[in-house]
C-alpha cells in the first residue's frame, strides 16, 4: 500500500494514526464512510423545521437514521470480513477486519453530532434556529 503526504483539505484526525500517514486506500475508505454517513443523515435533516426540532421529532428521525446506519455499518464490516478471507494467508484476515471496522466507524459517527444538536432545543433553552 502506498502512502502520500497529508492533504491540507482533510483533518489530520481523519488521516493519521499514531503520528503516521495512513495508506491512500485507507484514507479513501474513511473519507467514503464519512460521505456515506453524511448523505444518510442529511436526508433525515432535510425534513426538519422549527416545529419538529422543538418537539424532538427531528432528533428522533436523525437518531433512527443513525440506528439504521449502524445496521448498515455492521453489514458492511461483515461483508468485507467474508470477502477479505479469499486469498489471504490464515490469520491475516483478522488484522484487516479490525482496520475495516475502524475505517468504517465514520458511518456511525456522522449521525451522532446532528442528533445531539437537534435534541438540544428540546432539553435546554437553546433556540431552534441555533440547532
Amino acid at each position: 500500500m502506498s502512502t502520500v503526504e497529508l492533504p491540507t483539505r482533510l483533518p489530520r484526525w481523519l488521516l493519521v494514526r499514531r503520528g503516521k500517514s495512513l495508506p491512500v486506500e485507507r484514507m479513501r475508505l474513511r473519507l467514503a464512510a464519512y460521505v456515506y454517513g453524511g448523505i444518510l443523515v442529511l436526508g433525515a435533516i432535510a425534513v426538519a423545521n422549527g416545529e419538529t426540532i422543538a418537539d424532538g421529532h427531528a432528533a428522533l428521525v436523525v437518531a433512527a437514521t443513525t440506528a439504521t446506519t449502524a445496521t448498515t455499518y455492521l453489514a458492511h464490516v461483515l461483508a468485507h470480513r467474508v470477502g477479505e478471507q479469499i486469498g489471504r494467508p490464515r490469520g491475516t484476515e483478522r488484522d484487516h477486519w479490525r482496520q475495516e471496522a475502524r475505517d468504517s466507524t465514520p458511518i456511525l459517527f456522522a449521525g451522532v453530532t446532528p442528533t445531539i444538536v437537534l435534541l438540544l432545543p428540546t432539553v435546554t433553552s437553546l433556540p431552534t434556529e441555533a440547532a
